[in-house]
């Protein structure tokens, strides 16, 4: 009997999307799961749409797990459990510089038409994060779901159905939505705002994210790294991902910033390249570990974990976690910082990968204030100590394990505590070990270690090799003909013809390998008499950007697009292609197609704010008041220079013909 539902076929397996629904749910409530000590998981309760309601679902494994190891403080597991079982409450920073107008604009907007007028029965606020610094950062106490309205409707004696959310609420969730396709505001979980806190990025600093996908905490690296307003910086961000997929939204998410300071990257990270060439090698000031973790932190925010949590997760990826730790170290610099951080609560994917990265690295490595540059964040005590379950049986040391267990290869030594002496020489009270009822977040942890000395691995055997960071005019002749010897044009590639582009604006190969619009990025150099007639179309101030910093991603040239100086040197001293580069630069004009105009590229949206605001370009922009602005808003058609203020009307009559656009800055 299926109630209301069409006559017909209907499939009832347990592959069919309804079959599925009802297998799993007589899957729970049937299955019971024994632990050690005899304990047993209770039936889950059931929400109103039929479907298991994830945070009834009891764990007993991971109850006594976090017990036993104390990870939470004595007196404390109630509340922690308590919180551990609530939905996790929105959070967002605001992006940019915090002394920045439109920053300044932005919060003030917020404040005064949403902050003072969202209020609710139970006294839920919109108020700023207490340990993030200038305001920069805030939290609803409303979880997602309710923000978006999810949830059983109601209706009216219509039978119509009613919107019954707040609509104060509803504004704010669309100004959530707005703001952030605009890239004004970045929604990310609270706790995972604490890693490039703690780095401590400013704008010399070349710096690399190793597992950077989705990319929020990128986005904080690249922001920290342009924290300097009116000064370019002088380093950038290497954001790498072992994911393809997950590169193109971590190159969607960095799109927002209109940053021309980041390289996105395809790697394992646990072997990231650092050797470029024969004499060059890549190294950095700052790396960002946020390694991939069993996310039991993640609780409040995937519920699903509660079914499918065991020990065995933190088991099964300790040692990749370790791999990438130690090739995050091999590449720092000597005097440069790492963070080490996971969103986990288990102390084998913690404690136990920073004593391991210690004892391999002893004394070239050292670890540092982690609460530093966080101060008013609240934390819990790290472990000294701890213990390993396998099969319902407690081992204090590797030794300890059966015959049997030590061959299958899952426990490894250094997943246990090292001796006491070790532990207390190790300093791990510097570590941030983040509990979810010490200030309503999720889990996490952090460790903060700076490099002494060069450690085995690093391949840093030359003392008079050069580093990335170093000016171009340092390059040699030899190197400088080395460089444009491996850079042969080939304009072949799947979808092109092989006969010249009927644009042939570009000379050479600048980085990259293999077919045009494949997997990686291909960049070309273009032709300098194409770089002139640009420059003085567009008055390109040539002392502050070399023209060599505009680049084309295809022999055709439809797009030009612009690259950091400290980018573009290390693509050149790249010449084996040891990067595998998915994105980088910012575009800045585009093929027109149009004729009997002065110039056939024009400006692009997103290259405004690097040319425009920067004041690199001083021709073909007009300076005017908001007023005209206005008046430009309001006809949305075309309009006769007379119509604007005089100062306008002149700067109009000097613009020399280009397309149909117009390009204003409102004059201060």
């Amino acid at each position: 009997d299926h109630g209301d539902t069409a006559p017909g076929p209907v499939s009832m397996g347990k592959n069919s999307s309804r079959g599925k629904l009802l297998f799993q749910k007589r899957k729970l409530e049937a299955d019971t799961l024994a632990v050690s000590g005899g304990g047993v998981v209770p039936r889950p309760k059931l929400d109103s749409d039929g479907r298991v309601d994830p945070r009834s679902v009891s764990n007993l494994l991971w109850a006594s797990y976090y017990q036993e190891q104390k990870v939470v403080p004595e007196g404390e597991w109630e509340a922690f459990e308590e919180m551990m079982r609530t939905t996790l409450p929105v959070s967002f920073r605001l992006t940019g510089c915090a002394t920045d107008g439109s920053v300044i604009a932005l919060r003030n907007y917020m404040v005064n038409t949403h902050v003072q007028h969202i209020a609710s029965a139970d006294g839920r606020k919109l108020e700023s994060i207490p340990w993030y610094p200038q305001k920069m950062a805030w939290r609803f106490d409303v979880s997602r779901a309710e923000l978006r309205g999810k949830g059983p409707s109601e209706r009216s004696m219509e039978g119509v159905d009613v919107d019954t959310r707040d609509p104060t609420l509803v504004k704010f969730h669309s100004f959530l939505k707005r703001e952030g396709e605009l890239g004004s505001l970045s929604r990310q979980e609270e706790v995972s705002m604490i890693p490039p806190l703690v780095l401590g990025v400013e704008p010399h600093h070349v710096v690399l994210d190793m597992c950077a996908a989705p990319g929020s905490k990128t986005q904080q690296l690249i922001e920290a790294l342009e924290s300097s307003p009116g000064k370019p910086p002088t380093g950038f961000v290497v954001a790498n991902d072992s994911d393809v997929r997950r590169c193109r939204l971590l190159v969607h998410q960095c799109k927002r910033l209109d940053s021309a300071n980041i390289l996105v990257t395809h790697h394992e990270a646990q072997t990231f390249p650092s050797r470029l060439s024969i004499r060059e090698e890549l190294r950095f000031d700052r790396v960002l570990c946020d390694v991939p973790c069993s996310s039991d932190g993640t609780m409040r925010k995937s519920p699903d974990l509660w079914k499918r949590w065991t020990e065995r997760l933190a088991y099964g990826i300790h040692r990749l976690q370790l791999q990438i730790a130690c090739r995050g170290v091999e590449l720092l610099k000597v005097g440069g910082r790492l963070v080490y951080s996971t969103c986990s609560l288990n102390p084998v994917e913690d404690e136990a990968v920073v004593c391991a990265l210690l004892a391999k690295y002893d004394g070239a490595i050292r670890l540092a204030n982690a609460h530093a540059n966080v101060p008013l964040l609240k934390r819990s005590p790290c472990l000294e100590t701890w213990r390993l379950r396998e099969n319902g049986v407690w081992y204090n040391s590797y030794d300890e394990l059966p015959a049997d267990v030590r061959e299958v290869g899952k426990i490894r030594p250094t997943m246990f505590a090292p001796a006491p002496e070790l532990v207390a020489g190790y300093n791990l009270d510097l570590c941030l070990r983040v509990l979810p009822h010490n200030q309503n977040t999720g889990g996490f942890f952090v460790a903060l270690f700076e490099k002494t000395m060069e450690v085995e691995g690093s391949h840093y055997f030359d003392k008079e090799a050069k580093m990335v960071a170093a000016p171009a005019a340092e390059l040699g002749a030899e190197e400088q003909v080395e460089v444009g010897q491996k850079r042969k044009l080939d304009i072949e590639s799947k979808g092109e013809p092989t006969k010249a582009p009927p644009r042939d604006h570009v000379s050479a190969v600048l980085h990259g390998k293999g077919e045009i619009g494949g997997l990686y990025d291909k960049l070309f150099v273009l032709k300098p008499d194409l770089l002139a007639r640009l420059a003085d179309f567009y008055g390109i101030d040539t002392t502050r950007m070399p023209l060599e910093q505009l680049v084309s991603r295809s022999s055709i040239s439809k797009s030009i697009y612009f690259v950091s100086e400290s980018i573009l040197r290390t693509l050149k001293l790249d010449v084996q292609t040891k990067l595998s580069v998915i994105n980088t630069g910012i575009r800045v004009l585009e093929y027109t197609g149009m004729k009997n105009i002065d110039c056939e590229y024009r400006l692009c949206q997103e290259g405004l704010h690097t040319l425009v605001a920067q004041q690199l370009v001083k021709r073909q922009v007009v300076h005017a008041p908001v007023s005209d602005l206005l008046l430009l808003y309001q006809k949305r058609t075309q309009i006769r220079a007379e119509e604007f203020t005089a100062e306008t009307a002149r700067q109009l009559k000097e613009v020399r013909i280009c397309t149909q656009f117009l390009y204003v800055i409102p004059a201060s």
